[in-house]
């Protein structure tokens, strides 16, 4: 209920710390039912890959304010991590990661935060498969780079509104 940054989590459903293509790294693993199905199906996606991704933050239990975050307060935002984070960053894995993100048919992604040199990477990778993103509405946002020697972030905002239909 609420908005991101100042709400708290109804009826949240908890992601299981492991699951086909993903593991849960962080602190509240609560979220909306359709981010938990969004995270699971974006896990799948890179699982398909051969790749596993990290997730980090999403909310506590019952919402309100998580360590490290002005928004994660009602379950509908996710920290995902780049595979392979900044010393063996695997661009076609991410790729099917942002991919997965942009066109989950759980909830709409509408940031994805990247610095400069990843966001680079992935659209030329997007380029040269001619898969370009294809839901409007995303924004791939430049940002500074993650000083993380373990872990680059994907996203901080990812939306559960529910997606519209066609």
């Amino acid at each position: 209920m609420g908005v991101p940054w100042g709400g708290k989590l109804v009826n949240g459903v908890q992601l299981p710390k492991s699951g086909p293509g993903y593991r849960f790294v962080r602190y509240g693993q609560w979220g909306t039912g359709r981010m938990i199905k969004g995270i699971e199906y974006i896990g799948a996606q890179v699982a398909a890959a051969g790749g596993t991704m990290e997730v980090g933050d999403i909310s506590y239990k019952s919402g309100g304010l998580i360590r490290r975050h002005k928004s994660h307060q009602n379950g509908r935002d996710v920290d995902i991590f780049f595979i392979g984070g900044t010393g063996q960053f695997d661009v076609a894995k991410n790729w099917r990661l942002v991919r997965a993100a942009v066109e989950n048919p759980n909830f709409k992604a509408t940031n994805i935060f990247v610095s400069n040199e990843r966001r680079a990477q992935l659209l030329r990778e997007a380029s040269e498969l001619h898969s370009g993103v294809s839901r409007p509405g995303t924004r791939m946002t430049s940002a500074k780079p993650f000083t993380s020697a373990e872990r680059t972030p994907i996203s901080n905002s990812v939306s559960a509104t529910k997606r519209p239909q066609n």
